[in-house]
């Protein structure tokens, strides 16, 4: 008897734990699987609703985008494991890529008339040049940088390629550790920032859960709330998304992102309204044949300067130059052009082009007239000159520049006037205005876009 009573204790602790550990659920590690060299092409749909707050103005943007992506490298993965580094990639997922775009197609139609910046209510589209097709997409510092290996980029195409949704940091949606079904995590600011297409946050509360499992496949669910600044305007957005990712062969899959954004009047662009909705797929097997090895081997490295400044031809075609990434056009009209210089959100420059009519060869404006410009400007009392006197040109152009400064309506600013004209009498001016206390910001950037000026023929 003493032997039965002892099995029976026995048996229910046996049963009691077999129980209590099928009851454990099963927890996944839902990682990407990633190597150097890998390929895969990439599917994207999207489409914005954009209101003027201050009108009834309403326009539809929609864009398709078809591209192979080519791993030319991984993040560091001796890196510390659990943290993001500085540049927000986890250790082994991709940190730069190299893009073939097989379709990169945007377009805006206008719902109601939208008088936005330089928009002018007509209907618009957005293609890349042939020779604009491969590009490399990279985090760079803290951002997701895309440059052109074959020259510089238009600001159209930089927004057709960069603007769209940052799939370079969609991996990083997915939890470091292993997880069961209804468990939740943080995404990381970096990751947050990227793929909302913030220039940075202030408040994150977006969470990542995991849904549920279907057959082969896990899906994580994406919610929460962020404020950041876009464009040096304040946001406040609210994201919606569902990722779905592929256990048998370790990788995502399949994205549906919607955002929606309040954004508040800024420098560039009034207050508006926008709903967002992108759907993205990734396919593997197979590979580019714009990415061979003949191709990436001859691929630049870290991007330099000279590969992310930007380039803008004037509508009647006389002029053209380059600029950095800070400027943003705001007015376009066939004599003249607006732009306007952001660091970090803030307001630095404004720079007014002229196109100029054409002079007879040998001529062009002289400095009695630009130094006459700068004394008749609109809203402004001159105060004292800064610096006059012409520019040396190793081919032969003639620039001059005119710095004065000022008020204008009791603020203080600095006006810069810059002639370029060549020998053909074609001539482009330049007039820059800043805030005394931001001229160290606007650096050496307001003479690189001047000394870059031509006159294509």
């Amino acid at each position: 008897m003493a032997g039965r009573f002892l099995v029976i204790p026995s048996l229910f602790f046996a049963l009691t734990s077999a129980l209590l550990f099928s009851a454990e659920p099963t927890r996944y590690a839902l990682r990407e699987r990633c190597q150097d060299g890998q390929q895969w092409q990439v599917a994207m749909h999207t489409r914005v609703e954009v209101k003027a707050k201050a009108s009834e103005a309403k326009a539809l943007v929609t864009a398709r985008h078809s591209f192979w992506e080519h791993v030319l490298a991984l993040a560091d993965a001796n890196a510390p494991v659990n943290q993001a580094g500085p540049i927000g990639v986890r250790p082994g997922l991709p940190r730069r890529v190299a893009r073939y775009y097989d379709l990169a197609d945007w377009q805006r139609q206008p719902l109601q008339a939208l008088q936005t910046g330089f928009s002018s209510g007509k209907s618009e589209k957005r293609q890349l040049r042939d020779e604009r097709k491969l590009l490399i997409a990279q985090r760079w510092r803290d951002e997701t940088v895309v440059f052109s290996p074959n020259g510089p980029l238009t600001r159209e195409e930089l927004d057709l390629t960069e603007g769209h949704l940052d799939v370079l940091m969609v991996p990083n949606l997915l939890p470091e550790g292993l997880v069961a079904v209804g468990e939740s995590w943080t995404v990381p600011i970096p990751v947050v920032q990227a793929l909302c297409g913030l220039d940075g946050v202030t408040e994150s509360k977006v969470q990542a859960r995991f849904a549920s499992v279907q057959k082969d496949r896990a899906v994580i669910v994406v919610e929460g709330k962020v404020d950041g600044i876009a464009d040096g305007c304040e946001t406040t957005n609210t994201v919606q998304a569902k990722l779905e990712y592929d256990l048998t062969f370790e990788r995502w899959t399949q994205l549906h992102w919607r955002q929606t954004q309040e954004r508040q009047a800024g420098p560039i662009t009034p207050a508006l309204h926008l709903v967002a909705e992108v759907q993205v797929s990734r396919q593997f097997g197979g590979r580019s044949s714009h990415l061979t090895p003949a191709v990436l081997q001859n691929l630049p490295g870290e991007p330099t300067v000279a590969f992310l400044l930007l380039s803008y031809r004037a509508p009647n075609g006389e002029c053209e130059f380059l600029y950095d990434r800070g400027w943003h056009r705001v007015a376009q009209h066939e004599r003249f052009a607006v732009f306007r210089l952001l660091d970090r959100g803030e307001l630095v420059a404004q720079m007014n082009v002229t196109f100029w009519p054409k002079a007879k060869p040998g001529e062009h404006l002289t400095a009695e007239q630009i130094r006459e410009f700068a004394e008749k400007a609109p809203n402004f009392q001159p105060e004292k000159v800064i610096e006059s006197g012409e520019i040396k040109s190793p081919d032969g152009r003639w620039i001059y520049r005119h710095t004065v400064q000022g008020k204008s309506e009791e603020l203080p600013i600095m006006l810069t006037w810059y002639v370029v004209a060549d020998t053909q009498g074609h001539q482009v001016v330049f007039v820059f205005t800043t805030e005394p206390t931001l001229a160290d910001k606007l650096g050496g950037r307001d003479l690189a876009i001047v000394q870059s000026a031509s006159f294509p023929r």
